[in-house]
């Protein structure tokens, strides 16, 4: 450690010292989630005796936790080439429909549809809930914006924030899909042949479906997108900030806990800038 970082007394021991150590071991060290339960138990007993030998007055202990951020984040995230794959899956489907010869009037629309529904989690980081919810007139083609409302009932304020699609591809997708759904009534924007609002459940089902073809855990993968959005701006080094506004989440340690994965290579290379146990060999 540095000398501004030294504890050379045990009374001086504070949450921030453990955090940093037991990350040390997770990162550098490569500790289990095992093997840091049991120095976390170690350390425990340790600093009981000394509160019962009096030698300090606070077991620093009590307030910490461990979060094992490579057990985590462990989930597959989606490469770009995953990407490629999934939203070829959507063509790939409807072409077998039609050598099929099983297509009927409303395949394309469906197609287009499905199409919209990973495009939007893809690109957008949206919560099946959420894409749910959007109806017509959230749509903007002019500004290329989406109005997204977020999680909430009946007892607090949903809150809203945009999503853009101006990219050239989501923008033709949508379009396509939008001019397909205004001859069916209704105001969702995702909705069935009738013109009926999807549910989460089926919107759920439909990115289960095509993530078939690229994972055997396809049941995961409706939040396996989010994380992947969320994972990927981190990568081209986006503000956490903005993630977090793009994401919907009221802070930011909800975003780096729960949708921010880091492989052992980018931790230990973060570790190592900037921590001082970094620079031990």
């Amino acid at each position: 450690m540095s000398e501004a970082e030294k504890v050379t007394d045990i009374r001086n021991v504070r949450v921030s010292h453990l955090r940093k150590y037991f990350s040390y071991l997770e990162i550098v060290r490569k500790y289990k989630k095992s093997s840091l339960e049991g120095s976390q138990t170690s350390l425990m007993r340790f600093f009981r005796s000394m509160i019962f030998r009096r030698l300090i007055k606070k077991n620093p202990m009590q307030d910490f936790h461990i979060v094992a951020t490579r057990h985590m984040n462990s989930a597959k995230i989606l490469t770009i080439f995953d990407i490629k794959i999934l939203l070829r899956s959507v063509k790939g489907h409807y072409q077998y429909l039609k050598d099929s010869d099983k297509l009927d009037c409303f395949s394309l629309f469906i197609h287009r549809r499905d199409l919209c529904i990973l495009a939007l989690c893809i690109a957008c980081g949206l919560r099946r809930g959420e894409i749910q919810r959007i109806n017509r007139n959230h749509l903007d083609f002019d500004k290329k914006t989406i109005l997204i409302t977020g999680k909430g009932n009946q007892k607090i304020i949903i809150k809203e924030r945009t999503a853009f699609f101006s990219h050239p591809f989501l923008e033709e997708i949508l379009m396509r899909y939008h001019r397909m759904r205004e001859k069916l009534p209704g105001s969702s924007f995702f909705c069935n042949r009738y013109g009926d609002e999807l549910s989460a459940k089926a919107i759920a089902w439909i990115i289960t479906k095509y993530s078939a073809f690229i994972s055997k855990d396809a049941h995961r993968n409706a939040t396996i997108t989010r994380k992947s959005f969320a994972s990927h701006l981190v990568r081209k080094k986006v503000n956490i900030e903005v993630i977090r506004d793009l994401l919907g989440h009221e802070n930011c340690e909800t975003t780096v806990r729960y949708y921010v994965h880091f492989s052992t290579e980018d931790l230990e290379k973060i570790w190592k800038e900037s921590n001082p146990y970094g620079n031990r060999s």
